[in-house]
């Protein structure tokens, strides 16, 4: 296969053993140090989002640990990890292959998380707490600051605090688990940064707290969602356009 460097992920992942895998755009947490198999699969998620492992394509356990530094155990371990996310599948006694990867499994992936919170904002809205209105009214001003000062990374760490905020006061126990585990899909950073991703991000928050303070859950649900397919065609577009998608398809 040759070198699978990624200027993402540092040749010896032990340089990034003390560092954050950061947040996502789901709104999930990932502020917890990162396990040598999670930075792995994180270079390998990074290589399927940039083109540089197509679908088909055999995961180089062994190049990747070479080139990374590490042993095989972390590679398999994150073979396992991204197997269980949906992006590699692995055949007994052939090796892991990139699972399928385009337009649609992107749309899907979006749609999934719109859904569930979807149904966040929606348990917010039928049973407001002025604490929460007002927790998200801050996280949104904070956005707003960032968007003014044209401080996109800001503006990405805000939006992220203002899902969680309302992912925390609506959701589940189990809806906050799947909002965890799609979280995974994305590499860290990829949406934030797309181009006028942060606009993007600043439209939806306003979007989000209106519907919720409308009393409407029926729109403050169907606002995530549209928000979350927008999102999708965003990523979609970028992709296409790096030529990494052959095409974009047409939307459900």
């Amino acid at each position: 296969m040759g070198r699978v460097a990624n200027p993402r992920v540092p040749r010896r992942l032990s340089e990034r053993l003390d560092a954050d895998l950061g947040t996502t755009a789901d709104g999930a947490d990932r502020t917890r140090r990162a396990t040598t198999g999670e930075l792995v699969a994180e270079h390998v998620r990074q290589l399927v989002f940039d083109g540089a492992l197509r679908p088909g394509d055999r995961v180089p356990q062994g190049d990747l640990a070479a080139e990374l530094g590490v042993s095989r155990l972390p590679v398999r371990e994150a073979v396992i990890e991204l197997a269980r996310d949906g992006l590699v599948t692995v055949t007994p006694h052939t090796g892991a292959f990139v699972a399928p990867f385009d337009a649609e499994v992107v749309r899907q992936h979006f749609e999934i998380v719109g859904l569930v919170q979807g149904v966040a904002a929606r348990t917010v809205c039928a049973a407001p707490d002025p604490l929460v209105l007002d927790a998200l009214a801050a996280d949104l001003a904070r956005i707003d600051a960032a968007a003014d000062a044209a401080d996109a990374g800001a503006v990405h760490t805000a939006t992220i605090d203002f899902l969680r905020t309302l992912n925390l006061a609506g959701g589940s126990a189990r809806q906050q688990a799947v909002l965890r585990a799609l979280a995974r899909m994305l590499p860290t950073g990829f949406f934030a940064d797309l181009p006028g991703a942060a606009e993007a991000e600043r439209r939806a928050a306003h979007r989000i707290l209106a519907a919720v303070r409308s009393g409407d859950p029926a729109l403050a649900e169907g606002e995530c969602l549209a928000i979350q397919r927008e999102h999708a065609e965003r990523v979609v577009a970028h992709q296409v356009a790096r030529g990494v998608f052959a095409d974009a398809g047409d939307p459900a």
